[in-house]
């Protein structure tokens, strides 16, 4: 199937790991192997004969993983766990074992739950294997069991504050608070410069209702950095509920100076205040604090203002960040703000009208402009949302880049995919690194029709990105719905596999080439492997009843059928599939 969905990468179980810097793996690649020793290519996953050679076997061992981490970072998981087989079989060590781990996990979550599990055995001393293998049971649903080799973890290794912070966020999950904050104060005693750790406690100790003991933790991540508008803002609710709202109202002034736009920031903000109680609390709380200083203050107006907004009170909050904007012309996060309200409050002219007052000069130019582009979407307005995406191209500022592929799309979402082909061109002209544009500039060239154009885009993005999956998907995935050019298909698409290999997409792609070389037991295996990985795909729902019609079983078919007509696709889709539907219905009766 030629579609490009994200990789699901289990990547970062390590926030501390041992990962080198491309730069270090560089200058480390260049002085290793020294004279004598094999140097393993980049594309072999096998270790020959001759590294087996006790003189040899750590150091190559070293190249090997060195390789391997070079494809984990560039996410191509399959070849990554090859060469760190390797490495593993050469220099069998837990600091080896775990990156093996990791590197299976991300390929198959189960895989790598199994492999810790017998790593756990070998290496039973070992924090990092047990903080993984405690990772993956939370990741199965299995706390109890993952909380006990994470409590080894910390146990092995006081100092890895990784598994401290797992293990208190597991203990959250299952409502042990209580629990928690002895783990978080041993954390803290042995990293006592950890900011987040100070953060953790102090919520914890919110959470219990203990406000004053909340007051240190708060306090000690406040000091550690005073501008982290997170740790500024938990340390101004904090005294603010304390009684010391003259000293809060300086903190939430200081919030209002750094940048609060950020949705996922407001967020955790508003998870402070539900720390509390109800967010009816926590807006009787800051109205009594601004009381007390006897004037408006405009950080604790946009607190409330977020208050509202976490409400639904959207016309409250519009009405707020108005007032605020009028009053404080020259705050620009201000002003921005009151755009997002009065957007929420569907006042899209006035908010077109305020976004527009964002210069390029303005940090806040591009996010506006970004506003501007979807409210001219939402009323249908297409010629004034390309006139911004040019305004921004024009002015070449740090993310112009990034309109071209917006414009494209807008485009396309009006089939006018010469007009987005043309923009594309532009924009790689400009930017030939991004081979993003050149990508999506083959797929507005299939929607196009121009099937020789799109096939030669496809071999151009891999020529300039060999490891460039989906290319390879689409191209592999073209042949086989022509029905031509199969071997090449099959390599394309095994060859997106190798990077990607549980991607249910790119199987369903395989399962069509084996389909189409008449090789349907083998097709059938490989696409119901790819109804798994994504059910209820149409199309994929399609390709198994397509293959169960041409192993003659008429009645699997007719249920296969039945369930993609049901699926999300487009209405030609849709009538295709009920055309099978019906036709292998007749057959039945």
């Amino acid at each position: 199937m030629a579609k490009n969905k994200g990789l699901l990468v289990f990547w970062p179980f390590l926030l501390g790991g041992q990962l080198l810097t491309s730069c270090q793996q560089t200058h480390a690649a260049k002085n290793m192997p020294k004279d004598g020793e094999i140097r393993p290519s980049m594309e072999d996953d096998k270790v020959p004969m001759d590294l087996w050679s006790p003189t040899r076997r750590k150091a190559n061992a070293s190249f090997y993983f060195l390789t391997g981490e070079y494809e984990a970072l560039n996410r191509n998981m399959g070849k990554a766990r090859k060469f760190l087989e390797n490495a593993y079989n050469l220099d069998p060590n837990p600091f080896l074992a775990s990156k093996l781990i990791e590197a299976r996990a991300n390929e198959d979550v189960e895989g790598g739950l199994q492999l810790a599990k017998k790593m756990v055995l070998l290496y039973p001393k070992n924090a990092e294997i047990q903080l993984l293998y405690g990772r993956l049971l939370s990741a199965a649903g299995q706390f109890e069991k993952a909380e006990q080799h994470i409590r080894l973890a910390t146990r092995y290794d006081s100092g890895n504050v990784e598994a401290y912070v797992v293990l208190l966020q597991l203990l959250q999950a299952q409502q042990k608070f209580k629990e928690a904050v002895p783990i978080a104060k041993e954390m803290l005693r042995n990293t006592p410069e950890f900011a987040d750790g100070w953060m953790q406690l102090a919520r914890l100790h919110l959470t219990l209702k203990q406000k004053k003991l909340a007051l240190e933790p708060a306090r000690r991540a406040y000091e550690l950095d005073t501008n982290d508008p997170e740790r500024v803002h938990l340390y101004a609710v904090v005294l603010d509920i304390n009684g010391e709202s003259k000293k809060a109202i300086n903190l939430y002034e200081a919030v209002l100076r750094l940048d609060p736009t950020n949705d996922d920031l407001i967020s955790r903000m508003m998870g402070h205040y539900k720390l509390l109680g109800t967010l009816d609390d926590a807006l009787k709380m800051l109205q009594n604090s601004e009381k007390e200083a006897r004037r408006e203050v405009p950080g604790i107006r946009l607190q409330m203002a977020f208050v509202y907004w976490e409400m639904q009170k959207f016309k409250e909050a519009s009405e707020l960040l108005d007032s605020l904007a009028q009053r404080n012309p020259q705050a620009e996060r201000i002003l921005y703000m009151s755009g997002l309200g009065q957007e929420r409050t569907q006042q899209y002219e006035r908010a077109l009208k305020t976004y527009e007052g964002f210069d390029s000069s303005s940090e806040f130019f591009v996010h506006s402009r970004y506003r501007m582009i979807e409210l001219h979407r939402r009323v249908g307005n297409v010629e004034a949302a390309l006139a911004v995406v040019r305004e921004v191209i024009d002015t070449q500022v740090d993310r112009s880049a990034d309109f071209y592929p917006l414009g494209a799309n807008i485009l396309a979402s009006r089939q006018r995919y010469n007009d987005a082909i043309k923009l594309l061109d532009e924009g790689y002209g400009k930017y030939p690194e991004r081979v993003d544009l050149l990508f999506l500039k083959a797929v507005n060239l299939e929607k196009a029709q121009r099937y020789d154009d799109t096939v030669a885009t496809l071999k151009q993005v891999i020529a300039k990105e060999p490891e460039h999956a989906a290319a390879h998907n689409y191209l592999g995935y073209l042949y086989a719905e022509k029905g031509i050019n199969l071997e090449d298909a099959e390599f394309h698409v095994k060859k997106a596999l190798e990077i990607k290999p549980e991607d249910g997409y790119y199987l369903d792609s395989l399962g069509w080439i084996y389909f189409q070389q008449g090789n349907y037991k083998k097709a059938l295996d490989v696409l119901l492997r790819a109804n798994e990985l994504v059910p209820n795909e149409a199309v994929v729902l399609e390709h198994l009843g397509e293959t169960y019609e041409m192993l003659g079983e008429v009645k699997k078919a007719l249920d296969i059928y039945g369930k993609a007509s049901k699926a999300k696709m487009e209405d030609k889709d849709r009538l295709r599939i009920q055309e099978k539907y019906e036709r292998v219905k007749k057959k039945i009766e």
